[in-house]
């Protein structure tokens, strides 16, 4: 508070004086208290003080506040002075008004008309004053009370334009406190006539004030306002009518330019040709004529403008020919190596070019240049870079992308801030543009993991692998030559790793690697279950020498080592390509990583490889010496892995070797790779953002068969919700209790627990040497994810690991699991045996290699409610709990009109700390939602609302699915309780013979009937006609002569199709109150399937 502005107070200059020379805070503190003592003397005795000393002390409380102390005293005396005549004294009481009172004070009340007399004084200082106080303070009181005077300020051509634009920046705080003040029918003529002011200064306020309304509403109701738009941009582009002052560096007001162009993109391109036109001829004469000048300062303006123009230019239909003139420009942009500010902005508004199938061609040619800004020494130029060639990658430039991309890894593997991102887009293209050519995925994805599996963090994570896994095994034609790859990376990483060593002063593997070499086409041959032959001494003498070198890096190990163990056999027989060339390398991996994981994998490969045609004795019994010295191993899982397999080896028995065959191939599924990229594509500039309105489902106009009141308003459902529903509330959480419904909650013990793999004994070797059948049904039976003794709740996921994961490559917690006998499996349906979920256990570990102890990280908890029948029941019901468990609940209320929909989820932390949690939701064509911003978190035994807007577009049979991820685990999807019938309205009862016209012209074109036995609570008529009314059918009293039947009719709304009409007729069955005929008319087959289909999920459960 500077000297000048305290006006020669002494009392208050002493006052901050001494503030200020405390030297501790309980000094000042005590000080603070003393003088709030004094206030309050004064106070009482407010009358008697001369305005001087009323300034004084409400300036001292002022000053008090602002140094952070409640102050309690002197509100009323400070509203007091808005009132005075002086304007000394009203200056000062509107300041201490707007900072120390808030919207929810009473004592605003009192100054409500004080304010409004200056609004409409003729006096502009008191305007000024009022409309800087009802911006800073306006609640809903204000708005309500002074909207109507501030648009009559704004309005009035007498004012001068310093108060109009200060009434417009009024005006929009008071529109996002309360959106009603403002009604587009009315309103938006007045906007249109605002923005044709000749003052500049105004129009950029009105500019504003429609930016912020389009912005918190709709464009819709102001359509109007854009030719008048697109004038004033003409008019401030052409340099007509700008005064000097609006001139920057001989730019007529770059800054309006840049707002108008701002706000055109949130509409919908113009239909009127002449306004599209204009707007694409000042686009053009912007893009053309903009050049570069060494002026800094302009230059940014200049900038500024023109990627507003690109980004106006992009979302405009019918604006092709100025799409190359926007390439060639960012083109130029992203050339730009001495501003890199101007080059990411390029590189940005690139991408946005690229994201459409419409533009993409237009940036396919700066390929080159893109390229190169991936060797910027700005890592968020090489990132955006990288998002740009990702995003234009098609069929036409996928290889040449791509091997730019693995040329960049080769000559910089230090760039560690997009190595990890580099290398999941670098799979993703390659999988995504290798239809016709798989063999060149493989090796992109082994080239990667070579070159980046051994980096010091994780750049490839095992998401990688495992999905060139699934690829691999899922194309037969592919097994043999990703076999002959793997080979060849596990060779050179094991040449590279030798090398290495041999720098760093160690033994290398290549004279072992020689020996092998020469080795493997010698030696005496014997039966595969035969004894060793002549060659077991020197055999024993490699793989002596092979546990002193040194393997490739784990990645390399692990699905190099998978692909030859389960496709290694089909190239056994060719040339450079036996067995003998790869098993010293496993058996090095298998006895020398650190990584559990790895060893547990190579442990599984080699015993497959062992017991496969191709692998000579010698080979065998390296693999028996290898898994023979793991049975000591710290690790107990790879003990008893270990055990199991040399059972299986030396028992020789052709049935057990049926374990161990290759595995099934995969369901269809989309790479998880995929979905990786899309949650790490989540930055993007607002700039650059796609905010041009199109004809989405929120569109509230008119369809055919319409009216306005079917048609949902959602501001006022918004406002209702706010009114109804707390957002927030404290202790423990039961939405049974909020939606008034009985307790749904059962007795359900989740207590149950695993026993830990150290406290489960290993099996003996002489257990192995039971009969065949016994050996199956037990032999691996420790080997399967999720372990047994787990109780009830675990025997299904048991039971299905066994049939998918014959040959243990599931390394669970160990357990009591058994494998069915050959028998059995045979007998189990194909589905069974191919089910990917119960063998992958999730996408993070798809081939069950995750070790108890990490796959703990990824929790399950089973619901304590039915979710099915809760979802069954939300067919009749607009609320109720959608899914609970021990930790989360999921309420869920709905408001229907037409074709629109609006829910509010209720997410219950029924746990004792903050949970971190998201939801998404997957979509179906005929139905689109839009979630409204979430909070990241609930905070303990709390909730948060969650609100969703939904219109359907065409019949739908499908539900879209809720996704949540609550603490860490995903919930399994939940479908949402929307379907047909909730968009059905009232049908209005006509005369009967009407109805029975329409019936049987709606029964010639789609009528669906069915005899259908209800349950038993259901059992009636009288209770099947109460469900069907909750379903939203109307029910047609007395329309039907026969009085044990009934007729209902509804009218379906849609998007695309309004209003289509339907009926259904119920006959019940005198000799059975529980059967019931249930016949469904409509105009449209597929709408009366899917009423059939709703009406049997309410009554048959």
């Amino acid at each position: 508070m500077s000297t000048k502005f305290l006006g020669g107070m002494r009392g208050l200059t002493k006052f901050v004086e001494k503030i200020r020379n405390c030297a501790n805070q309980e000094e000042e503190k005590l000080i603070v208290v003393e003088e709030l003592a004094k206030l309050r003397r004064k106070f009482k005795k407010m009358d008697q003080l001369v305005p001087y000393d009323r300034k004084k002390y409400i300036l001292k409380l002022l000053y008090i506040s602002m140094l952070g102390y409640e102050c309690d005293v002197g509100h009323a005396e400070a509203v007091g002075l808005i009132s005075q005549p002086k304007y000394a004294e009203k200056q000062v009481g509107y300041m201490v008004t707007s900072v120390i009172l808030n919207e929810e004070n009473d004592f605003l009340r009192m100054a409500i008309n004080s304010v409004r007399n200056d609004v409409v004084s003729k006096d502009e200082s008191f305007q000024c004053l009022a409309l800087a106080c009802i911006a800073n303070v306006g609640g809903a009181e204000f708005a309500e009370s002074l909207a109507g005077d501030v648009v009559n300020v704004l309005l009035s051509t007498t004012i001068r334009p310093l108060v109009r634009k200060k009434a417009a920046l009024c005006l929009l705080r008071l529109f996002r406190k309360m959106p009603d003040i403002l009604n587009p029918d009315e309103f938006s003529a007045k906007m249109a006539y605002l923005l044709e002011e000749k003052d500049l200064g105004i129009c950029l306020a009105v500019v504003t004030l429609l930016d912020g309304i389009v912005s918190v509403e709709d464009y819709r109701g102001y359509e109007n306002c854009v030719s008048p738009l697109v004038n004033l941009l003409e008019r401030v582009v052409k340099n007509q009518d700008v005064l000097p002052e609006y001139l920057y560096y001989g730019i007529p007001a770059p800054w309006l330019q840049a707002r108008i162009m701002r706000v055109l993109r949130k509409f919908p391109t113009p239909e009127d040709a002449e306004t599209l036109g204009a707007e694409l001829a000042i686009l053009k004469k912007i893009l053309i004529g903009t050049e570069k000048v060494a002026n800094v300062n302009k230059n940014n303006a200049l900038n500024a403008v023109l990627f507003e123009v690109i980004s106006l230019t992009t979302s405009l239909e019918f604006s092709t020919e100025l799409l190359d003139q926007c390439a060639t420009q960012l083109g130029e942009f992203a050339k730009n190596t001495k501003e890199p500010n101007v080059r990411y902005l390029g590189l940005s508004a690139l991408v946005r070019l690229a994201s459409s199938p419409d533009t993409l061609e237009v940036v396919k040619p700066l390929r080159e240049t893109i390229v190169e800004a991936l060797r910027s020494a700005d890592v968020s130029i090489r990132k955006r870079a990288l998002g740009l060639l990702f995003a234009m990658c098609d069929h036409t430039n996928a290889r040449e992308i791509v091997d730019a991309l693995l040329q960049y890894v080769e000559d910089r593997d230090d760039d560690y801030e997009i190595q990890e991102e580099l290398a999941l887009k670098c799979m993703i293209l390659a999988e995504r543009f290798s239809e016709k050519d798989r063999l060149w995925y493989a090796s992109v994805a082994m080239q990667l993991i070579d070159k980046l599996g051994d980096c010091d963090y994780e750049v490839v994570s095992d998401d990688v692998w495992f999905r060139l896994v699934q690829v691999v095994t899922n194309d037969p034609s592919l097994h043999a030559a990703a076999a002959k790859l793997a080979l060849g990376k596990l060779l050179g990483g094991a040449k590279a790793a030798a090398e290495n060593n041999k720098e760093n002063g160690v033994n290398g593997l290549g004279n072992v690697l020689a020996n092998i070499n020469d080795a493997a086409d010698g030696g005496n041959e014997v039966d595969f279950f035969g004894q060793p032959s002549s060659t077991t001494q020197h055999q024993q003498t490699q793989s002596q020498r092979v546990r002193h070198e040194t393997p490739p890096h784990d990645m390399l190990l692990k699905s190099a080592g998978y692909i030859l163990g389960e496709f290694g056999y089909l190239i056994a027989n060719e040339q450079h390509c036996s067995v003998k060339r790869y098993v010293p390398i496993l058996i090095s991996g298998l006895e020398q990583s650190s990584d559990c994981r790895t060893r547990q994998i190579l442990a599984s490969s080699l015993c497959k490889i062992c017991c496969r045609k191709g692998c000579d004795a010698a080979s065998k019994q390296l693999v028996l010496d290898g898994l023979q010295s793991c049975l000591t191993d710290i690790d107990e899982e790879l003990q008893q892995r270990c055990t199991e397999y040399l059972g299986i080896i030396k028992s020789g028995d052709t049935a057990l070797f049926k374990a161990l065959e290759p595995m099934p191939e995969y369901p269809k599924r989309d790479s998880w790779l995929e979905k990786m990229v899309q949650t790490t594509e989540g930055e993007d500039d607002s700039i650059f953002a796609s905010e041009r309105a199109t004809a989405e489902y929120k569109s509230v106009e008119k369809r055919s068969g319409m009216s306005n009141n079917n048609m949902l308003d959602l501001g006022a459902i918004a406002e209702e919700e706010e009114e109804e529903e707390p957002r927030t509330t404290g202790g423990t959480i039961d939405l049974d209790e909020l939606l008034g419904l009985p307790s749904s909650k059962p007795n359900v013990n989740v207590s149950g627990s695993k026993p830990s793999l150290s406290m489960l004994p290993a099996p003996s070797i002489s257990s192995v040497n039971a009969s065949t059948s016994e050996a199956i049904d037990d032999l691996l039976g420790g080997l399967m994810l999720g372990g047994g003794g787990g109780g009830d709740a675990s025997n299904a996921s048991t039971t299905a690991n066994a049939n998918n994961d014959p040959f243990g490559l599931n390394l669970g917690n160990g357990g009591n699991n058994v494998i069915p006998s050959v028998k059995q499996k045979q007998q189990q349906p194909p589905s069974q045996q191919k089910d990917l979920a119960a063998l992958v256990g999730g996408v993070d570990d798809p081939f069950g290699v995750v070790p108890a102890q990490q796959q703990q990280r990824k929790r399950f908890l089973e619901p304590t409610v039915n979710v099915e029948e809760c979802v069954r029941k939300l067919v009749s019901q607009d609320s109720g709990v959608l899914y609970e468990d021990t930790e989360l609940q999921i309420g869920i209320k709905s408001k229907w009109q037409g074709s629109r929909g609006r829910l509010a989820l209720y997410l219950g932390n029924k746990t004792e700390k903050n949970i971190q949690f998201s939801l998404s939701v997957d979509d179906i064509p005929e139905v689109k939602t839009q979630l409204a911003p979430l909070p990241q978190d609930i905070g303990p035994k709390m909730q948060v609302q969650c609100q969703m807007q939904c219109a359907c577009y065409a019949v739908f049979v499908n539900a879209p699915k809720l996704r949540v991820t609550f603490d860490g685990r995903d919930i399994p999807p939940i479908e949402l309780p929307i379907h047909v019938a909730k968009f059905y309205s009232v049908a209005q009862q006509t005369q009967p013979q009407d109805f029975f016209a329409k019936w049987h012209q709606m029964s010639a074109i789609a009528q669906k009937q069915k005899v259908i036995d209800v349950n038993a609570q259901c059992a009636g008529l009288s209770t099947v006609c109460n469900v069907l009314k909750n379903a939203r059918w109307t029910i047609h009293e007395r329309l039907d002569p026969n009085p044990a039947n009934a007729v209902f009719g509804a009218r379906f709304f849609s998007e695309q199709n309004g209003e289509l009409p339907l009926s259904l007729r119920l006959e019940s069955d005198a000799t059975n109150s529980s059967r019931f005929r249930v016949t469904v008319v409509s105009v449209d087959s597929n709408l009366s399937n899917a009423a059939m289909r709703i009406v049997e999920r309410a009554l048959v459960y």
